[in-house]
C-alpha cells in the first residue's frame, strides 16, 4: 500500500545501476512476478485461513514427513523478515527526521549513533501505542491508508507542478547510465532485485484472517487490492520522480533519503521539502 514511500529509502541502488531504465523496467518486471506470487498466495491463504499465514499454508500443504520442520522453518523466517523490514523502515523515518534537522540547522552533522537513538525512540513509541491502545490500531490503520493516498496524490502532483524543468522521454525510458562499479550485466541484475522492496508485505492481510468476517474471501481480496495499489503508486510516483529529478549523481552522493533530496532539488524550498516529507 505505501509501496512508493518504503522503495524510495532505497532509490539509490536502482539509479546507480542503470537510472531510468533499470528503475522503471525493473519496477515493472517485480511487477509482474510479485503479482503471479500474489495470485498463488490469494488461493492458498482463501483455502487455509489463517493468522499464520505462510507457516499454516506450509504445515497444511507439506507431506506429513516434513510439513512440522517446514513449518517451524517458515514462521522463523517469517517473524525474522517482520522483525528486519520494521527496524529498516524505523530507521528510514529516523534518518528521515535527522536530515530535516540537518536542512535547517546546516552546522549540524548527522551522527550514526543520532540515527540509533532515534529508530529507538520511534520502536518506543510504536510499542506503547500498540500495546497500550490496541483498540486504536485499526482507526490508526484506516488514517494511515489515507494518508498515504492523499500524500502521493499531493506529493506527486506539486513535483510536476512546480518544477518547470522537465527531463526528456529518453532519460527516464531509454538513457541507461551505470555509475555502481559493477559491469552493465551484474548492475542491471542488482538494480532488479533492490526493485523487490517495492511490493513487500503482501502478505500482510492474511495475517488478519481471525479478525475479519469471511476470510475466504476478504483476505484474497485486500492482498490483490494491495498489489494493485502498489504497482499503480510505486510506477506513477517514480516515473513523474524520473522527469523532475535535476541531477542523479548528487541524490546517489547526498546521503540523505532519496524522496528528500528528490523533494530538495525538484522544489529549492525547505519549506516545501519539509512539509511533503512529513
Amino acid at each position: 500500500m505505501n509501496s512508493w514511500v518504503a522503495f524510495a529509502s532505497g532509490l539509490a541502488v536502482p539509479l546507480s545501476c542503470g537510472a531510468g531504465p533499470t528503475l522503471i523496467y525493473g519496477l515493472l518486471v517485480r511487477g509482474i512476478v510479485m503479482s503471479i506470487l500474489a495470485a498463488g498466495y490469494t488461493e492458498l491463504a482463501s483455502a487455509f485461513p489463517s493468522a499464520g499465514g505462510q507457516y499454516h499454508i506450509v504445515y497444511m500443504t507439506f507431506p506429513a514427513s516434513t510439513r512440522h520442520f517446514a513449518a517451524f522453518f517458515t514462521g522463523w523466517m517469517s517473524i525474522l523478515y517482520t522483525m528486519v523490514a520494521t527496524a529498516s523502515c524505523s530507521f528510514f523515518v529516523a534518518q528521515s527526521i535527522l536530515n530535516l534537522v540537518a536542512l535547517w540547522n546546516e552546522t549540524y552533522v548527522i551522527q550514526s549513533w543520532h540515527v540509533y537513538l532515534v529508530h529507538m525512540c520511534l520502536c518506543t513509541i510504536a510499542f506503547l501505542a500498540t500495546s497500550r491502545f490496541p483498540a486504536a490500531i485499526g482507526s490508526i490503520g484506516v488514517s494511515v491508508f489515507w494518508l498515504s493516498i492523499i500524500g502521493f496524490i499531493a506529493s506527486l502532483a506539486t513535483l510536476l507542478a512546480v518544477q518547470e524543468f522537465k527531463q526528456p522521454s529518453k532519460f527516464v525510458f531509454t538513457e541507461l547510465t551505470n555509475v555502481s562499479g559493477w559491469i552493465d550485466g551484474w548492475a542491471a541484475m542488482i538494480g532488479l532485485a533492490s526493485c523487490r522492496w517495492a511490493y513487500c508485505g503482501i502478505d500482510a492481510p492474511s495475517h488478519l484472517s481471525e479478525e475479519v468476517d469471511n476470510p475466504s474471501r476478504n483476505i484474497p481480496v485486500a492482498i490483490g487490492a494491495t498489489i494493485i495499489l502498489e504497482i499503480i503508486t510505486v510506477f506513477g510516483w517514480n516515473i513523474g520522480l524520473m522527469y523532475v529529478i535535476k541531477d542523479v549523481q548528487g541524490l546517489i552522493a547526498s546521503g540523505a533519503p532519496p524522496i528528500m533530496e528528490v523533494y530538495n532539488q525538484a522544489l529549492g524550498s525547505k519549506t516545501a521539502t519539509t512539509i511533503l516529507a512529513i
